[in-house]
């Protein structure tokens, strides 16, 4: 998350014609922070991360173009989101990042290559799917791991009863030889 943040704050250097403002490498900086503990606490993670997109992108009038690279975090920690919480959250996170992606509609200034809306929304979903794909994986390898200590436990169930079983045929062999030899 780290690189992630120093290299989009480097983006916004070559993006901007000139030097960043102060304020836009401080949103940049501040928009990693939420992402800093998605794993722990994703939906307070992506709130605070959509609070920060939205503080900084709503006064400029929903222009695509004050969109800063930063704002990828939103997308990572939507993953986050849509990996490790329920459905209902998963969807309403989605939700959330498709209606950003649909307020570049409302921007003030007219896109020169296009709109963005269909991009945003092509990465907001696929996010969405990359962390539904993490999580079926993680429940994939759980339930693996969960049939391997069972096959597992089952094997040394039965070698304990083969050993057992063995036991109990050799001492049914001593008997029989000490009491043959007894009579």
């Amino acid at each position: 998350v780290l690189v992630l943040a120093v290299l989009t704050t480097g983006a916004l250097v070559r993006l901007r014609d000139g030097e960043p403002t102060p304020g836009e490498v401080v949103v940049s900086l501040l928009l990693w922070a939420p992402a800093l503990v998605r794993r722990r606490s994703p939906l307070p993670a992506f709130a605070a991360t959509a609070l920060l997109v939205a503080v900084h992108w709503v006064p400029s009038g929903f222009d695509a173009g004050q969109l800063l690279p930063a704002d990828l975090a939103l997308l990572l920690v939507l993953a986050t989101v849509t990996e490790r919480c329920s459905t209902a959250w998963a969807v309403l996170s989605t939700g959330v990042c498709l209606l950003f992606a649909l307020a570049t509609l409302l921007g003030t200034t007219a896109p020169t290559e296009g709109h963005p809306v269909a991009p945003l929304a092509a990465f907001t979903l696929v996010a969405a799917v990359t962390g539904r794909n993490l999580r079926a994986r993680a429940t994939v390898l759980a339930g693996l791991r969960e049939r391997a200590e069972r096959a597992e436990l089952e094997r040394d169930q039965q070698a304990r009863i083969a050993v057992a079983e063995e036991r109990t045929r050799i001492a049914r062999e001593v008997h029989d030889v000490v009491s043959h030899n007894v009579s």
